[in-house]
C-alpha cells in the first residue's frame, strides 16, 4: 500500500487531541458526607458509571474520525490487482475492531467473563490476523503506478493462432502474450474502457471492468479457424475511435510469423488511435512438419494395399537429422467410441508401417507409407513424426479412407474391342495402387440384354447402343426407375436403324446429327462441382480437352430434370447429360465414348491412340464412381471447410459425433446425406448410429504452421510508415499516450467512513450533553 500525500499521515497525531482535552478536563468529584440522601448517592454513582461509558465512545469516535480523516487527505492506494485482497484484509479489520467494541462494551455492563472473553479473543484474533495479512501483502507488492491523467479508451488484440503455441524456455508464445495483456490492464484504472480481442469470430465488445478484462485474457486459447488479424485490429481501433475519452490505444500482441498476415493489405486506421505492436516470436526457431497426406482415392477396393505419402520438412538447427514417421490405423471396433465414466473411450491405434529418413534444415523428405488390405467399412489413421518438438500440432495428419466391395457393372455393347477399353478403365491396373479390380465387369452383346436378370448389377453401360426395342425399353424403364443406375454414349448405331416417330422413354428425343468440320468443337464442362467429375478436382481448369476434338455428336432435346453437366464449344448443345428417372439416373454422352473401331473412329478423338488420352478415360471413371455411388462423401477435409458424408441405406439416423476429448454431439442425416457442419479442430471424427459407423479427418493446411516471420518493411506496408510502434520489450511501451493507472484509490471510501463517524460522534455528543 502507497499514500499519495505521505506528509499528511502527520495528521495522524491529531487523534491525540481529544485525548488530551479529556484528561485535562477530567475534573475530581468532592466527597460531601449527606448520609440521610443515600438514594441520591445511588443516583449520582449510576450516572458516573453511565457518563464514563459514553465518554469513552464519545473520545474513540473522536479520535476516529481525526484519523480517518488525515488517512483519507494523505489518498492511500494499492495496485489494481490487489484491490480485492486489500478489501478482504480491511474487512476483516473492521470485523476485528467491531467485535473488539462489542467485548468492551459488555465489560462496561459488568456481563459475565464467559461472555466478554470469547469475544475479546475474537476480536484480538481477528485484528492480529489483518495486521499480519496486510504486512505480508505490503511487503510483497510493488509501488503502484498512479497517474492522475484522464481515463483512455484501450483495446488489445491478442494473436491467437495455433502458431502462438510454439514453446519456449518461458513457456507458450500464448502464455506470453497473456502475461503482457495482463501486465497492460494493470496500468489503467476503472474508468478506463478496455477492450480484449483475440481472432475468433465473436463479436468485439468493451469489458465492464478490469475484471472482465482479466478473465478474458484468462480463457484465451488458441484457434484453428481464425479472422485475418488485420480485420481484428481495424475492428479495434474503431472501437477505441467511437470512444469519448480523447486518449486511444490499440495494442497487437503477436509472433510476427508471416501467415499472421496478408501482405496485400493496406489498414487505414481512424486518427487520434496509437498503435504498437508487441513481438512475442524469434527469427529462430526449431520445428519439424509433416505436409499433406496424398492418397489415390479416399474410396478404395477390399483387399488392396493402400499407399499414403508425406513430405517432412525441417526448420532449425536440430541435434540429430535423423527423423521417423509412423502410420497408426484405428482398430475397428463396432462398440467404440462411447462415453465410460464421463470419458470417451476410442478404438485402439496400431502402428502399422514405419519410415526413417535424413533431413536437415531447410531440406523436404518424402515418405511413402502403406496401408495394408482392408475389410470393408470406413477407416481411420493418422501419420505422426515420433518425436514432438516446440510445435507439435503440426507433428500429426489424419487420414480416412471407404473400403468397399467392387460393385458389379455390365457393359452391353455389340463392339467386343470398345467393351474392352471400357473394361480396362473401370479396372485398370495403379488407379488404387495395385493391379486389383476395382469393378466386377460383366459383358454382353445388346442381343443377351433381355435375357440378363439386371438385379445383379449396380451400373449398366449401354456403348453405342441402335435403337432399342420396346422391350428393351421397358425392361430398362422399369429397372431404371426401381434405382438403377444407366450409363449410355451415343454414336452411329443409333442411326443404323429404321427412322422412329416416337421418342425413346429413356433418351427422349434425338434431334439430329451435327458434323463439325476441322479444327472441331471439344468439351466444355459446366458444372465442374459435379460428383461426375470429381477425378478433375485436383486439375480444374488445366484439362486440355483441346487436343481432343469432336467431329460429330448427337443433338438432344433437353428434359426439364436434365442436368447439363458439359456442352460442346461455342454450342449451346449437350455433351454430358445427368437425368433423373424414378428413382434411378441416366448418365448420357452424345458422342460415342471410346469410338476406336468402325464409323466411330471418325466421331471424335477423346481415346486417341497418338496421344495419353486420361482425360477420357477419367471421364468415364468419374461417371461410373458417381453411378455406382463410389463416392463416399468428404472424408478428409481442412479445418473449416463444410463436410458431408453419404448414409450408406439412404435412411435418416440420429449419429453420435466424437471428437478428441469433447463430449458427444447428436448429429442427424437428411436422406442420404449427413452434415455435421465445418470442424474447427483438426483431428479424426467418429459419426456412431445403430445402422453404421461414419468418419472423416480435418487436417490444418500445412502453411498454418509456418514460422516465418514478417519483415518489418512488409508490416510497415500493411499498418502504415509513423502509424504504429514495434515493441519488444516493457521498457520500450509508450506510456505518453495513456492516462490510467494500475492503482486503486481508497480516498473515496476513507471519506465516506470519516463522514459516517462523524455523524456517529455528533449524534452521541448531543446524547451526553442532553440537559437533564
Amino acid at each position: 500500500m502507497g499514500f499519495l500525500n505521505v506528509t499528511l499521515l502527520f495528521g495522524l497525531a491529531a487523534a491525540a487531541i481529544p485525548i488530551a482535552l479529556h484528561l485535562l478536563g477530567r475534573r475530581e468529584p468532592q466527597r460531601l458526607e449527606f448520609p440521610a440522601l443515600r438514594f441520591l448517592t445511588q443516583r449520582i454513582e449510576t450516572n458516573r458509571r453511565r457518563m464514563r461509558v459514553r465518554h469513552w465512545s464519545l473520545l474513540l469516535l473522536r479520535v476516529l474520525a481525526l484519523a480517518g480523516l488525515a488517512l483519507a487527505l494523505a489518498q492511500p492506494h494499492v495496485p489494481s490487482a490487489r484491490g480485492g485482497t486489500w478489501l478482504s484484509v480491511g474487512i476483516i479489520a473492521v470485523l476485528g475492531m467491531a467485535t473488539a467494541a462489542m467485548a468492551a462494551w459488555a465489560f462496561a455492563q459488568q456481563k459475565s467473563l464467559r461472555f466478554v472473553l470469547p469475544l475479546a479473543i475474537a476480536g484480538g484474533l481477528l485484528l492480529l490476523a489483518a495486521t499480519v495479512w496486510g504486512a505480508a501483502v505490503a511487503a510483497t507488492e510493488k509501488t503502484p503506478i498512479v497517474n492522475s491523467q484522464r481515463p483512455s479508451a484501450v483495446a488489445i488484440v491478442v494473436d491467437n493462432s495455433v502458431r502462438m503455441t510454439y514453446q519456449t524456455d518461458d513457456g507458450s508464445r500464448l502464455e506470453i502474450a497473456r502475461q503482457w495483456a495482463g501486465w497492460i490492464v494493470d496500468h489503467y484504472t476503472d474508468t478506463s474502457t478496455l477492450a480484449i480481442l483475440d481472432r475468433s469470430v465473436k463479436p468485439t465488445v468493451a469489458a465492464i471492468d478490469l475484471a472482465a478484462a482479466r478473465r478474458s485474457i484468462r480463457r484465451l486459447e488458441p484457434l484453428q479457424v481464425v479472422q485475418p488479424l488485420e480485420q481484428q485490429i481495424e475492428a479495434a481501433a474503431a472501437l477505441v475511435a467511437n470512444s469519448p475519452f480523447e486518449q486511444r490505444v490499440v495494442y497487437v500482441i503477436t509472433d510476427r510469423t508471416a501467415a499472421s498476415w496478408n501482405r496485400s493489405a493496406t489498414l487505414s486506421l481512424p486518427e487520434g488511435v496509437d498503435l504498437q505492436v508487441i513481438d512475442v516470436g524469434s527469427d529462430v526457431v526449431q520445428n519439424r512438419t509433416l505436409g499433406d497426406v496424398q492418397i489415390a482415392s479416399e474410396s478404395v477396393a477390399r483387399g488392396i494395399p493402400v499407399p499414403v505419402q508425406t513430405q517432412v520438412a525441417s526448420v532449425g538447427d536440430f541435434p540429430s537429422g535423423q527423423v521417423s514417421v509412423e502410420l497408426r490405423l484405428y482398430d475397428r471396433d463396432p462398440t467404440l467410441p462411447v462415453m465410460r465414466d464421463g470419458k470417451t473411450v476410442f478404438p485402439e491405434a496400431q502402428v502399422i508401417d514405419r519410415q526413417r529418413a535424413t533431413i536437415a534444415d531447410p531440406a523436404r523428405s518424402d515418405i511413402t507409407l502403406s496401408l495394408p488390405p482392408l475389410e470393408p467399412g470406413v477407416h481411420h489413421a493418422e501419420i505422426a513424426l515420433s518425436e514432438t518438438d516446440a510445435l507439435p500440432i503440426d507433428n500429426t495428419r489424419y487420414l480416412t479412407i471407404a473400403v468397399n466391395q467392387p460393385p458389379r457393372a455390365l457393359l452391353v455393347s455389340n463392339n467386343s474391342n470398345e467393351r474392352r477399353v471400357i473394361e480396362q478403365a473401370l479396372a485398370l491396373p495403379g488407379v488404387s495402387g495395385s493391379g486389383s479390380v476395382d469393378y466386377d465387369v460383366d459383358g454382353i452383346p445388346m442381343s443377351e440384354l433381355q435375357q440378363t436378370t439386371l438385379s445383379d448389377y449396380r451400373v449398366i453401360g449401354l456403348l453405342d447402343p441402335p435403337r432399342l426395342s420396346t422391350a428393351q425399353q421397358d425392361l430398362l424403364t422399369a429397372w431404371t426407375q426401381q434405382g438403377g443406375k444407366l450409363w449410355v454414349s451415343l454414336g452411329p448405331a443409333w442411326e443404323e436403324q429404321e427412322e422412329q416417330t416416337d421418342d425413346d422413354p429413356l433418351i427422349g428425343r434425338v434431334v439430329r446429327q451435327w458434323r463439325v468440320p476441322e479444327p472441331g468443337h471439344w468439351i466444355d464442362t459446366q458444372r465442374s462441382g459435379h460428383p461426375a467429375l470429381r477425378p478433375f478436382a485436383a486439375v480444374a481448369g488445366n484439362v486440355p480437352w483441346q487436343l481432343y476434338p469432336i467431329y460429330r455428336y448427337w443433338q438432344i432435346d433437353r428434359q426439364e430434370s436434365d442436368v447439363v453437366i458439359a456442352r460442346y464449344t461455342d454450342t449451346q448443345h449437350p455433351a454430358m447429360i445427368d437425368r433423373a428417372i424414378g428413382a434411378g439416373r441416366l448418365l448420357m454422352f452424345t458422342t460415342p465414348l471410346p469410338g476406336i473401331d468402325g464409323p466411330g473412329r471418325r466421331w471424335n478423338e477423346l481415346f486417341s491412340t497418338s496421344e495419353e488420352y486420361w482425360p477420357a478415360f477419367l471421364l468415364v471413371r468419374g461417371a461410373f464412381d458417381y453411378l455406382a455411388d463410389r463416392d463416399p462423401g468428404t472424408l478428409n477435409v481442412r479445418v473449416g471447410q463444410p463436410v458431408g458424408l453419404k448414409t450408406a441405406d439412404g435412411a435418416p439416423h440420429r449419429y453420435q459425433l466424437f471428437a478428441g476429448s469433447a463430449a458427444p454431439v447428436v448429429v442427424e442425416s437428411s436422406g442420404s446425406q449427413v452434415a455435421p457442419g465445418p470442424a474447427a479442430v483438426a483431428g479424426n471424427y467418429w459419426l456412431r448410429s445403430s445402422g453404421e459407423t461414419l468418419g472423416y479427418s480435418v487436417n490444418l493446411a500445412p502453411a498454418e504452421t509456418d514460422l516465418q516471420r514478417i519483415s518489418t518493411d512488409d508490416l510497415t506496408a500493411i499498418l502504415g510508415a509513423d502509424r504504429y510502434k514495434l515493441v519488444t520489450e516493457r521498457e520500450q511501451i509508450d506510456w505518453s499516450a495513456t492516462t490510467g493507472s494500475n492503482a486503486q484509490p481508497f480516498y473515496a471510501q476513507m471519506m465516506l467512513l470519516v463522514c459516517g463517524v462523524f455523524v456517529l460522534e455528533q449524534i452521541l455528543a448531543n446524547r451526553f450533553y442532553a440537559a437533564k
